[in-house]
């Protein structure tokens, strides 16, 4: 009778860890890129709910989403149930895919494999357009991937009409920019001076790595204007460069974003903030300076 019970304890076992298929992988961007410390996030697939995955093949629930390996962005989990799966990567605290595979589930073996995202009815049928050309975003077309090839910016659709070609997804309600395709993100640093004057300079900001100026936007309160100069220093803030020539910030935003002069600032340099003549006594100056960075 004791060895009944074991043989049976030893079947039931083996039964129920054949259940669970695991998926590991190395989260990467198409260039190579490792990403660690990303998000990963499983959903079913059309339906996008959020997947119950394992952490092993004995039916532990883990938690989704959960982050790559910080050191070499592996990441691993179990599913339990057949169907297809989405594994979406992303950046904490920023949008936009950054990977994105299928894993289908499927058999009495419970094999695993990658899909290719073609050979998926959503996300096939990926064509090029102008910006005009897209179709509506919306839940009927959620997964439908387009090459875009009149884009404003290289991480932004902006409103068409510009030289940049992008490769975009529906994320339900956007047409978003595969993040990607660019080592570089949008970023947007302000301040604000009160009771501004010639005699001012001001560190603003030091950049951490190098980035790229792509526009300033700046606007005066209780008064006519106040000349700016955005300048880059050397990494002790002193031996200073244009970075634009002058702007009139007036009290309505002004802004410069085409052909910035002098629009690389190495890294480790300081960005300063210099007023020049303040006409009709202006008691307030905000500027924001929008760069791009890796």
């Amino acid at each position: 009778m004791r060895k009944l019970l074991t043989l049976l304890i030893f079947l039931f076992a083996t039964a129920a860890n054949a259940a669970y298929v695991q998926w590991s992988a190395t989260a990467l961007t198409p260039s190579g890129t490792t990403l660690k410390g990303y998000t990963v996030t499983v959903r079913d697939y059309p339906a996008g709910t959020l997947s119950t995955i394992y952490s092993d093949g004995i039916g532990t629930v883990t938690d989704n989403p959960f982050l790559t390996s910080s050191t070499d962005g592996t990441y691993s989990f179990y599913t339990g149930a057949d169907g297809i799966y989405k594994i979406i990567v992303t950046k904490p605290g920023m949008s936009g895919y950054y990977d994105m595979k299928f894993m289908e589930v499927s058999g009495s073996s419970f094999t695993a494999s990658e899909l290719d995202p073609i050979t998926v009815s959503q996300v096939q049928s990926s064509s090029t357009v102008k910006y005009g050309g897209l179709p509506t975003c919306d839940a009927s077309t959620k997964g439908f991937i387009r090459t875009v090839t009149d884009s404003d910016y290289p991480y932004d659709l902006g409103n068409g009409g510009g030289t940049f070609t992008v490769l975009v997804f529906c994320d339900g309600t956007n047409w978003v920019v595969f993040s990607d395709q660019t080592s570089n993100l949008k970023y947007e640093k302000c301040i604000t001076i009160e009771d501004p004057a010639d005699a001012d300079d001001f560190l603003f900001f030091r950049a951490e790595s190098a980035i790229t100026i792509t526009g300033i936007d700046c606007l005066v309160a209780d008064g006519t204007s106040v000349g700016l100069l955005v300048k880059e220093c050397d990494g002790n803030g002193a031996t200073c460069s244009n970075i634009e020539a002058s702007i009139t910030c007036a009290a309505t935003n002004t802004t410069e974003s085409s052909g910035i002069d002098n629009a690389s600032v190495d890294a480790g340099d300081w960005v300063r903030i210099d007023p020049g003549t303040n006409t009709g006594s202006v008691t307030q100056m905000s500027v924001c300076v929008n760069y791009t960075a890796p």
